[in-house]
């Protein structure tokens, strides 16, 4: 069966040693440490509301992996592919894998020269602003198969400063976008376009400044 698109994007993201395991018939992330410790990451596909995925499990294989395996820790409530991967690098040094733990993932996007600018528009963000924009990306967008040609991420910026009633530049969005698992169709566009469904402009408007952090 073919990966879905989230995955393929999380997996590339990730990098090697990252791999593919189906647990209890779900295809899951997989990362054998090799020193007696596994990595699960479950429910990518399936994530409950406002995360990215249900939960990141470490197992115990120390005994074996045909039944003899235990969890030994959970994480949950990940909100995007960034924080993902930061919880993976945590969990890799707390179990004794430190060179497994990366400074830099490959982006979803390879080209230097168009990811270096939004990369440095985003980092002029303040931590509490970036946490606004994740939020707002977690709420409002819903990745779909087919692209969304009527909002581009100039679009989408718009949408969001409606809500944090801050502005957002139309790299830091593409960045947002990026660190959350969004993969633009054609990343030499001006305006990137995802596969994501039409945000809802009634919602967007009845929320302004709902959101649950105050600069």
């Amino acid at each position: 069966m073919k990966l879905s698109a989230k995955m393929q994007d999380a997996l590339e993201f990730l990098g090697k040693p990252y791999t593919i395991e189906v647990i209890d018939w779900e295809r899951c992330i997989y990362l054998d440490m090799k020193n007696g410790f596994d990595i699960e990451v479950s429910g990518i596909n399936h994530p409950k509301k406002s995360c990215y995925c249900n939960y990141v499990c470490v197992w115990d294989v120390r005994d074996g992996k045909d039944g003899r395996a235990r969890s030994v820790e959970y994480v949950r409530d990940i909100k995007n592919l960034l924080e993902l991967k930061t919880v993976l690098g945590e969990l890799c040094e707390k179990y004794g894998c430190r060179h497994l733990v990366k400074s830099k993932s490959v982006m979803l996007v390879k080209d230097k020269e168009i990811l270096e600018p939004i990369q440095n528009e985003y980092d002029q963000l303040s931590k509490e602003m970036k946490g606004l924009l994740s939020w707002w990306i977690n709420e409002y967008i819903r990745p779909i198969k087919t692209v969304n040609h009527q909002q581009s991420s100039y679009s989408l910026k718009h949408l969001a400063e409606n809500v944090l009633d801050h502005y957002v530049s139309n790299g830091q969005l593409k960045m947002a976008m990026l660190y959350a698992g969004y993969k633009p169709v054609d990343a030499k566009e001006l305006n990137w376009h995802f596969r994501i469904r039409k945000v809802d402009l009634q919602k967007s408007n009845s929320q302004r400044h709902s959101s649950p952090v105050s600069l």
